[in-house]
């Protein structure tokens, strides 16, 4: 079978920039939970786990996943970073 790479969705917009769904297996259909990426392509150094950010946070909905990362944004590396 094939194998197309497909750039991740996106999640959720911060100040400092996009983050996008992580992929268990790579498989566009089963986007994992607590771990994101902040770079479209998918390189290790920028994927990070949420509950990392706010250890303690009560991780119950996307709405408190995307709120956390957005709170903490100033702790994520972004391609962009010098």
């Amino acid at each position: 079978m094939p194998y197309m790479y497909v750039e991740p969705e996106e999640f959720v917009r911060t100040p400092r920039g996009a983050v996008y769904h992580v992929y268990k297996d790579d498989m566009w259909d089963n986007p994992m939970v607590y771990w994101y990426t902040t770079d479209p392509l998918e390189r290790d150094e920028y994927v990070f786990d949420v509950r990392d950010l706010a250890p303690g946070s009560a991780l119950k909905t996307l709405e408190s996943i995307k709120q956390v990362i957005i709170e903490n944004c100033d702790k994520l590396r972004f391609p962009d970073d010098i």
